[in-house]
């Protein structure tokens, strides 16, 4: 029996047994290699797949289903087919409405709540998955670098090098400091480790935790959720890798900020909405906090107006923490693995959770 209750659609004729086309609907902007279109297609013989042309990708968006253009009217019948939509952010809050087969939305993304703001999730029998996992060591990475750069003051030293000047700032190692994990997910684990091969302590705070434990889980120390005022008071470093919900509106405010190191360091490679930006603004200012790096922002792109974009001592990156060559390989293995374990009827991977928001 597939996942919600759904049985096979099997028909015996002369003692064959024969099953429905399975409609597969890849929408994704970011193209799908054809090595890995070969091997969804070589998941299951049942499968049409139809891959959305770029004429038609302008009419995805909410408002255009309707449009009288021939491109449109293709589109339309091909999303009143979908089973099953492989997609990347293309998800217009009608589409619904606009498929009404549809049973698996698969998107490459891992922050999803965008689509949990659409109702996504409060359709019955519709199945959600994110693409949590594929951009794990980039990120990971990421934090790794930024981590060395603050410390370092590389900031102000690409500053003096457009400048032309020659000034020295000193610098601190990382060996020994302590890394601050807001969210021990796929994303947290892997910053994890690699901080750890540079010598750091970890700790980290996890939402599903009760209890603090030691030496758990590639951390030093994992903590309840309760317990972030005692990770932002321990930590050198604070990385946010928590997902968007309404928990966590604002989650680092001006009075989270008052409890870190004047010597800390904040990065965020999780969503903009985790900080308030003004209240960050002001400790960095008044020396709260050693500076920041921030690679995501509430809204996106960061206006020219921010004061973010003066400030010494912070490094601005636009969205691009989870880049990476390895990227659409590693999001289609991952939508392969699950393609299989749907058409089998088994429980699927990064599944989202209509409780938690993510």
């Amino acid at each position: 029996m597939l996942r919600g209750g759904r049985e096979p659609r099997l028909f015996i004729i002369d003692a064959e047994v024969t099953m429905e086309p399975i409609s597969l609907v890849i929408t994704s902007a970011v193209p799908v290699p054809p090595a890995a279109l070969a091997q969804i297609q070589a998941v299951d013989a049942r499968l049409q797949i139809a891959v959305i042309p770029e004429a038609q990708r302008p009419f995805l968006r909410t408002g255009k289903g309707g449009d009288p253009a021939s491109e449109a009217r293709a589109l339309a019948n091909t999303l009143s087919k979908a089973e099953i939509l492989f997609s990347a952010y293309e998800l217009p809050a009608d589409l619904l409405r606009r498929a009404p087969r549809l049973k698996w939305v698969h998107i490459v993304a891992a922050g999803v709540e965008r689509w949990v703001g659409a109702g996504f999730l409060e359709q019955d029998g519709l199945i959600f998955t994110s693409g949590q996992g594929p951009t794990a060591q980039p990120i990971a990475e990421y934090i790794l670098m930024t981590m060395l750069m603050l410390a370092k003051n590389a900031p102000s030293y690409v500053r003096q090098q457009e400048g032309r000047q020659w000034q020295g700032h000193g610098g601190a190692e990382v060996n020994g400091k302590t890394l601050g994990i807001v969210g021990l997910g796929t994303i947290g684990s892997a910053a994890a480790r690699l901080a750890k091969a540079v010598g750091c302590r970890v700790v980290a705070v996890r939402r599903s935790v009760q209890e603090a434990r030691e030496n758990v889980e590639g951390v030093d120390r994992l903590l309840p959720a309760r317990e972030l005022p005692r990770l932002l008071a321990e930590s050198d470093f604070v990385a946010l890798c928590a997902p968007s919900t309404p928990e966590t509106k604002h989650l680092i405010d001006a009075a989270a900020l008052r409890r870190m190191k004047p010597s800390a360091f904040l990065i965020n490679i999780a969503r903009g909405s985790l900080i308030d930006e003004a209240a960050l603004v002001a400790a960095l200012k008044d020396g709260e906090i050693a500076g920041a790096a921030l690679d995501v922002f509430e809204p996106e792109p960061l206006s020219p107006e921010s004061e973010l974009w003066g400030l010494p001592n912070v490094l601005i990156t636009p969205h691009v923490s989870n880049a990476s060559e390895r990227f659409a390989r590693r999001a289609s293995e991952l939508f392969i693995d699950n393609l299989g374990r749907y058409l089998r009827g088994e429980p699927l991977r990064n599944v989202v959770s209509r409780e938690k928001g993510y």
